[in-house]
């Protein structure tokens, strides 16, 4: 572990079949209400010690290694494995929900009024009721979505902000009107695909917006 005044570096490492460390790629990270850290990889899903450094894998859960996206809810955890939307309650280790979206999940956002907002590679954005579990579906055919492959989203209060692979930038979703606003951190450049792929979005404590992308580096945004 690395650390000096301005930040301290975790390192995560697992297994490989042989027994032999193993580097991991992490995916996706979520705390739950108890401070547990929950980190997910191509090895699979861990919980970390923040105090101690020590992380441990969950054994079968979900049954497969491949975990892409993360979301606490309270002592819950929604998880996405290709197009699955599991949960988990994390004091139990089971798994209580399952749900089949159209294609693979790349995030997932617990947002006000019950509800979580998944972003799918090919197929949109589903809004999911937590009260019965149904869901609604958000395409470019029947909503004002730039396009169907979406890979951020943020919630911030009522607003659902997603970013966009190939090059079609951000959006903002109001909730409340349930209307699109659109942007692009080189609009004046049509071909800056790379800007306009956005892959992380976050919000500072100045209300100011962080976004990532697909090898354009960093943008910060002021809404």
């Amino acid at each position: 572990n690395q650390h000096n005044q301005f930040y301290h570096l975790h390192q995560l490492s697992g297994k490989n079949e042989t027994g032999q460390k193993d580097s991991l790629n992490i995916l996706a990270m979520c705390q739950t209400t108890s401070g547990k850290l929950w980190i997910s990889t191509d090895h699979g899903l861990f919980t970390y010690n923040l105090q101690n450094e020590k992380s441990v894998l969950v054994p079968n859960i979900p049954p497969v290694r491949y975990v892409s996206a993360l979301c606490a809810d309270g002592d819950t955890i929604w998880m996405s494995v290709k197009n699955q939307l599991i949960c988990i309650d994390t004091y139990t280790g089971t798994i209580t929900r399952s749900i089949d979206l159209p294609s693979d999940i790349f995030f997932i956002q617990r947002a006000p009024h019950d509800k979580l907002w998944v972003g799918l590679w090919t197929e949109g954005l589903c809004e999911v009721n937590l009260l019965d579990y149904s869901w609604k579906s958000y395409r470019n055919t029947n909503s004002e979505l730039r396009n169907n492959n979406l890979v951020a989203g943020l919630v911030d209060d009522d607003d659902l902000w997603i970013g966009y692979n190939g090059g079609s930038g951000f959006s903002k979703f109001d909730q409340t009107t349930n209307q699109f606003s659109h942007f692009h951190p080189l609009s004046s450049d049509k071909s800056a695909i790379a800007a306009g792929t956005i892959t992380a979005i976050a919000k500072d404590i100045r209300a100011h917006f962080w976004l990532g992308t697909f090898g354009n580096g960093i943008f910060l945004f002021d809404h």
